[in-house]
């Protein structure tokens, strides 16, 4: 991390997180996985074979789609419509899809990560 970086991580965290936040689907899953999930003996718990839109799973979609600017709300409850957030690197990768749908192969891709690495 160059001088740069490392001062605006403490002067601005938010903006220095917007500089250096993941911009791939693939990227953002392995990030989540590792540093806004529970430990390891709590998502033993969880049955990773109902998935739905019921909590954590919600939450978690919610999580994603704040944290790493991939949408303005998800499922919003008012019904407002997601629109693309601050990811702009994220949405010039991927810019025909809507956003929810985009949090959703996130999410997806989590999922088949957790799955296959609590199984071994």
């Amino acid at each position: 991390m160059t001088f740069f970086y490392r001062f605006l991580s403490y002067v601005a965290p938010e903006t220095h997180w917007r500089l250096t936040c993941p911009n791939t689907l693939e990227a953002i899953a392995q990030d989540f996985i590792e540093n806004h999930l529970p430990n390891r003996e709590e998502l033993n718990s969880l049955n990773f074979e109902q998935v739905d839109n019921r909590d954590p799973w919600f939450a978690w979609r919610r999580r994603i789609c704040t944290i790493y600017g991939v949408a303005t709300s998800y499922k919003h409850p008012n019904g407002k419509l997601a629109r693309p957030s601050w990811n702009h690197r994220l949405w010039s990768n991927v810019p025909d899809l809507d956003p929810e749908v985009l949090v959703d192969r996130i999410f997806d891709i989590v999922i088949a990560r957790l799955r296959d690495s609590l199984d071994s």
